[in-house]
C-alpha cells in the first residue's frame, strides 16, 4: 500500500510537461491541504512523465505518484480510469481534485462512480468548514450555470474544479517532495 495523502490532485501531463491547469489545481489543492492539515499529492498517468513529476514538486506537492507505461502515452479513458482508480484505492485520499478539461469531464464522473464517492463538478472554490469540505458553485453573473451548494462528506470526495480557479504558484527550485 502506498503512503496516504489527504488531498490528491489527479493531474494531466503531456510527455515531460505538466499541464497549466494541473499547476492551477495544485495551487488550490495546496490551500485545501494546508487548511485540512493534510499532505498534498499529485497522481500523473502517461509515458515518460518524470519531468512532469518534477514540475509538480516544484509547484509545491509533497508527493508525486506516477503510473508510467507506454500504453498510457495517449489518453484512453478505460486505461486511465483503471490506473487512476487503482491509485486512489491505494492512497485513500480525503479529497481528490481534477481539472475541468475534456479528459477531466470524461474521467471524473466515471471515477467517482467506480470509487463510490460523491462528485462535485465545476467547482470554482473548495473550502473547509470542519469537518466538511464545501464546494462552491459557479457564479451565474459570469455566465456560468448555477447549481446548489455541494457539501462533501468528511471522509472522501471527488470535487472537479473549473478551469482557472486560481493562479498557479510559480515553480521553485528549493521545493522538496518525493
Amino acid at each position: 500500500m502506498l503512503e496516504t495523502a489527504g488531498v490528491l490532485i489527479l493531474g494531466e501531463c503531456s510527455a515531460e510537461r505538466l499541464s497549466p491547469t494541473t499547476a492551477e489545481i495544485i495551487a488550490a489543492g495546496k490551500q485545501l491541504a494546508d487548511a485540512l492539515g493534510e499532505t498534498l499529492a499529485c497522481g500523473l498517468v502517461g509515458s515518460g512523465i518524470e519531468g512532469a513529476a518534477k514540475a509538480a514538486i516544484s509547484h509545491g506537492v509533497d508527493q508525486v505518484y506516477i503510473v508510467d507505461d507506454p500504453l498510457l502515452a495517449e489518453f484512453q479513458v478505460e486505461l486511465y480510469l483503471e490506473a487512476l482508480g487503482s491509485l486512489c484505492r491505494a492512497v485513500q485520499p480525503r479529497v481528490v481534485l481534477m481539472a475541468r478539461t475534456p479528459a477531466g469531464r470524461d474521467v471524473a464522473p466515471r471515477l467517482a462512480m467506480r470509487l463510490g464517492v460523491p462528485l462535485a463538478q465545476d467547482c470554482v472554490e473548495v473550502v473547509i468548514d470542519p469537518p466538511r469540505v464545501n464546494c462552491w458553485p459557479p457564479d451565474p453573473s459570469m455566465g456560468e450555470m448555477p447549481w446548489p451548494e455541494c457539501v462533501a462528506p468528511p471522509r472522501r470526495s471527488l470535487p472537479r474544479c473549473a478551469p482557472s480557479p486560481m493562479f498557479p504558484s510559480p515553480p521553485t527550485r528549493s521545493a522538496k517532495g518525493r
